[in-house]
Order: structure tokens, then sequence, then C-alpha cells
């Protein structure tokens, strides 16, 4: 008899040979992707519900509403926008941002409380956009889990043993990326702002803003740290990019004020 360790290999051996080439970028810009979209976004799925367990997530559906809505416009202008995004904000302290795959990203009221315009928030969720176009977190796990371990994610074995994939495979995304993955995914995200109507100088904003903070803590937004290029490198080359195509042509930075949504921020 076939063991199901063996039928699961074979398909997942399949799918991964069928997804070959993958959209990872402006422009048409393609990689080679070792984990189909299905697979990828079941993995998102139960990381999110670890995350749910894990996180407290903000009721505030004024808040949620304007931060999903932010998010949706700009993912839909993406290069990626066939993929279900969720946008949801996590209620704590740390100023931080992430992304899962398969769509899931997050907020938190930590960050939230630094920002000012609309532009700024959209920087935010355009970056963390960008690393799922370029599917940055799949990367890192096709790169730090074995075949055996992607199979256990992707089809599961026992709970317990599924749980504890899915937290190696959280920890491996919150880990973070290469200084080029960060560089890709502001490079990608001032695009998608210019075009969802964003200034995408409300992105080196951001930067700005959390310069003169880099290193507060585990839980600080994209590396922006000692072991990365520092918050003004980042922020110089971002307006570097705006600048070189043309992408500010006096794009609006709070078209819904932030405001009064910032004041709801507990």
């Amino acid at each position: 008899m076939i063991s199901m360790r063996i039928v699961c290999g074979a398909a997942i051996a399949l799918g991964l040979a069928m997804a070959g080439c993958a959209t990872t970028g402006p422009g048409g810009k393609k990689s080679v992707i070792l984990i189909g979209e299905t697979e990828e976004r079941d993995i998102g799925a139960k990381m999110a519900a670890q995350i749910r367990t894990e996180k407290r997530i903000l009721s505030d559906r004024i808040v949620t509403d304007y931060v999903n809505r932010t998010g949706q416009h700009i993912a839909r202008l993406s290069d990626r926008p066939d993929i279900p995004y969720q946008f949801s904000v996590i209620e704590s302290k740390d100023v931080n941002a992430f992304a899962l795959p398969g769509g899931y990203v997050y907020v938190y009221t930590g960050l939230m409380k630094h920002l000012d315009t609309q532009a700024q928030l959209a920087g935010v969720l355009a970056h963390e956009i960008s690393h799922i176009v370029a599917r940055h977190s799949v990367k890192r796990l096709q790169e730090g889990l074995g075949f055996e371990t992607l199979s256990t994610l992707v089809f599961g074995g026992s709970s317990q043993a599924t749980k504890t994939v899915v937290g190696v495979g959280l920890g491996l995304v919150m880990q973070g990326y290469s200084r080029d993955m960060e560089a890709e995914a502001d490079s990608y995200g001032a695009i998608y702002m210019a075009r969802a109507g964003f200034n995408p100088e409300g992105m080196a904003q951001v930067m700005d803003k959390l310069s003169s903070l880099s290193g507060v803590g585990d839980g600080f937004w994209e590396n922006l740290t000692s072991d990365h290029p520092p918050a003004e490198k980042r922020a110089a080359a971002v307006r570097a990019e705006i600048k070189s195509k043309g992408l500010d042509a006096g794009l609006p930075s709070d078209p819904e004020p932030y405001r009064g949504v910032k004041g709801r921020i507990p």
C-alpha cells in the first residue's frame, strides 16, 4: 500500500513543478517560485490562524475599515491583484507591520500612532503588499524549510506537528528580509502608491519619523535597525526613486483625513 506520506510528497512535488515562474514585481518581472499560489494561500491561512491566537486584533470598525480600504485600493493596482488580501490592525505598542504569505497584512497600533496622513499609512501598506507581490515570505520559507516540512505546512500531519511547523514558518517570516528584498519592497511600494493616487513621499516620511527610534525593542518596522541600511538612507533611496520615475506629480498626502482615525487608536 502506498503511504500517505508518499502520496502527499508526490502531490506537492507536482505542485512545485507546476509553480514555475511567477510575477514578482512591476513590469512583468518573473522569478522561479517553488510554492504554488494555492499552497501559498493555505500556508498563509494557517499562519493567520496562529496570529489570531497570539495577538489582539483591534475591533474598532472605523479604524479597521479605513486601513482595509486604503490597503485594498493599493493591492488592486499592484502586480498581484488577483489574491484576496486581508488587512488587520494589531493592538500593540510595538512599532511594526508585517505580511504573511497569501495576502495577509498586519499593522500595529504602535506604528499607526506615529503616522499623520493617509499617504504615510499607504506607504506602510504598500511596502507590505510589495513583499507579497515579490513573494519574499515564500522565498524565505523555501530557503528555511525542508521539503518534508513544507509538506506538513501544505498538507498537514498531526495537529501538533502542523502547529509546530506553522510556528517555525512564522518565526522565519518575522525575522525579516535581506537588504535586497527590503529595497525591492521600498521601490515597488512607491510605484504602487503612485498608481493608487497616494503621494509616495509618504513612505519616505515614515522612515524619517522612525529614524530616531531605530532599535527600540524586537518589534520594529521592516528592520530599520543597525543590521540594515539606516532609515535615513532608505528614505533617500525612496526619494531618488520618486524623482527618477516622476512618481509624485502633485499627488495628495491625505485624501481621506487620517486625523480622525488616529484619534481612535488606543
